[in-house]
C-alpha cells in the first residue's frame, strides 16, 4: 500500500511542472485562439504583439490554423485584411432570414453589412469596440448559426456551411479577446 502511495506522488510531480509551464506561458501575454477544423481541434498561440502588428494577415492566420480557404471560396473571400461573404441575418421586426453581404475589415476595425455584394449604398457599420460577445446558437445543430451581441442590439446570423461559420465565428471571437486586452 505504501508503494502505491509513492507511485502516485511521483506521477503528480510532472503535472506540477506542466502547470508551471502553462502559467509561465500565460504570463508572456499570449492568447489561446482555439480553432476547430474539420479533422480535429488545432490550438494556436497568437501573441498580442503579432495580432496588433501592422503586418498581421487574416489569410495567413486562417491558413496557419488549418482552414481550407479553397473549399470556402465559393462563400467567402479572404485577403490579408478582410473577410467578405454572404451571411443570413434574422430581421428583428419580421423574423425572416435576409441574405446580407458582410465585410470584416481588420485594419479599419469594423464589421459592415450591405444588402448586396456591391458594397455601396446603405450599410450598417458595427465598430469592433461595440461588439460585446459572440456565441454559437446551439438551438439548431444542423444550421451553423451564431449570435453577435453589440452595445445597441443582438444579431442572429447564419452561415451557408459549417466551414464558413468557423471562419466568421473564430475571427469575431478573436476581436472580442483582443478588445478586452
Amino acid at each position: 500500500m505504501s508503494t502505491m502511495f509513492v507511485k502516485m506522488n511521483k506521477e503528480k510531480k510532472p503535472r506540477k511542472n506542466i502547470q508551471k509551464e502553462r502559467s509561465r506561458s500565460a504570463s508572456l501575454a499570449s492568447v489561446d485562439a482555439v480553432v476547430n477544423s474539420k479533422q480535429n481541434n488545432i490550438q494556436s498561440r497568437v501573441s498580442l504583439a503579432q495580432v496588433h502588428s501592422s503586418d498581421f494577415s487574416v489569410r495567413s492566420f486562417l491558413e496557419m490554423n488549418g482552414f481550407n480557404l479553397e473549399s470556402a471560396k465559393v462563400y467567402v473571400r479572404v485577403d490579408d485584411t478582410t473577410i467578405r461573404g454572404y451571411l443570413q441575418k434574422l430581421s428583428h421586426r419580421w423574423k425572416v432570414w435576409n441574405r446580407r453581404w458582410f465585410v470584416f475589415d481588420w485594419r479599419a476595425g469594423t464589421l459592415i453589412y450591405y444588402k448586396t455584394n456591391k458594397e455601396h449604398g446603405s450599410a450598417q457599420v458595427i465598430p469592433f469596440r461595440h461588439i460585446l460577445a459572440v456565441s454559437s446558437d446551439s438551438s439548431s445543430k444542423s444550421e451553423p448559426k451564431f449570435c453577435l451581441k453589440t452595445v445597441q442590439k443582438t444579431y442572429l446570423l447564419m452561415a451557408p456551411t459549417p466551414d464558413v461559420f468557423r471562419i466568421w465565428f473564430d475571427f469575431l471571437s478573436l476581436v472580442i479577446e483582443q478588445k478586452d486586452k
